[in-house]
């Protein structure tokens, strides 16, 4: 290797590490309910976040290797894809957590709704609604009723955990309780109402979901592609693969490679979230 390319390996080294240092200094924005879940979710999420980085890092290095059989090459990959892997896998721990929240509202809006039928106060209808919750619901509810029982007025505690967990929905009962407080309007309307709007809302994006589904799969597998032959290309002609990342003409070919990918995936991941507008 040209003394060129050792000096765009020591960049590219510079900035790999410039990249997960600040990956593992990044941390949640998210606000807990109380300093004991708090805590246990920050605590969570750091001991996910070490796990998914040497899952990355071993998965970089795996690929990098097979691809390019360049040890500095391997080792960039390793460090750069560690911090994109674990990104990865943690943004899609959030977006199913986010998910499973969105199903269970559905759940609490109709334990709200038969409570009130049944003669059951507000009040009442928010702690009846904890018992047939799991988590991730469960403990936010536990902590609404919480803070009900310290002297905040159960709307304004929904406002708090909608703010504090960044589950959405919750503002919209909230508005319901409010409402309710004010006007005395008919509370099972409002809530039916809600509960009609979410299963709408949970149907037209299991809709754009099932029909975004072939562009995620085509950006997908032409991702891998380029890699999947480079690789066959190695194994199969070694000299003619060779000078592709072994010379300095060859690591800009291959850098060129990588960025277009990543644009191309930047820019079809772009056009996905403007469709489900998430």
């Amino acid at each position: 290797m040209s003394e060129l390319g050792l000096i765009i390996g020591c960049f590219l080294i510079f900035i790999a590490l410039v990249v997960i240092t600040q990956g593992l200094s990044n941390k949640s924005s998210g606000v807990a309910l109380h300093d004991e879940w708090k805590e246990t979710k920050i605590n969570t999420l750091k001991s996910a976040r070490k796990k998914n980085l040497i899952i990355g890092f071993v998965v970089s290095i795996a690929i990098a290797y097979i691809v390019t059989g360049n040890i500095a090459i391997t080792i960039i990959a390793g460090i750069v894809g560690a911090n994109i892997v674990a990104g990865r896998l943690t943004a899609s721990k959030i977006k199913k957590t986010r998910e499973m929240l969105e199903e269970q509202y559905t759940q609490v809006l109709n334990t709200i709704v038969s409570s009130l039928q049944g003669g059951a106060n507000p009040y009442q209808a928010l702690e009846e609604t904890v018992t047939g919750l799991q988590n991730p619901a469960r403990d936010i509810f536990i902590e609404i009723i919480r803070r009900n029982r310290t002297g905040i007025n159960y709307s304004d505690a929904l406002r708090m955990a909608a703010e504090e967990t960044g589950w959405n929905d919750l503002k919209q009962l909230e508005m319901a309780f409010r409402l309710y407080d004010r006007t005395g309007s008919n509370l099972v309307q409002v809530c039916n109402h809600l509960l009609q709007s979410a299963y709408d809302r949970r149907h037209d994006r299991k809709y754009v979901a099932a029909t975004t589904a072939s562009i995620r799969t085509t950006t997908g597998v032409l991702s891998v592609i380029p890699f999947v032959i480079m690789a066959f290309m190695r194994f199969v002609a070694p000299d003619f693969a060779e000078p592709l990342f072994n010379t300095t003409g060859g690591l800009i070919v291959f850098t060129i490679i990588i960025g277009l990918i990543y644009a191309g995936n930047k820019v079809a991941q772009k056009m996905v979230v403007q469709l489900i507008g998430e």
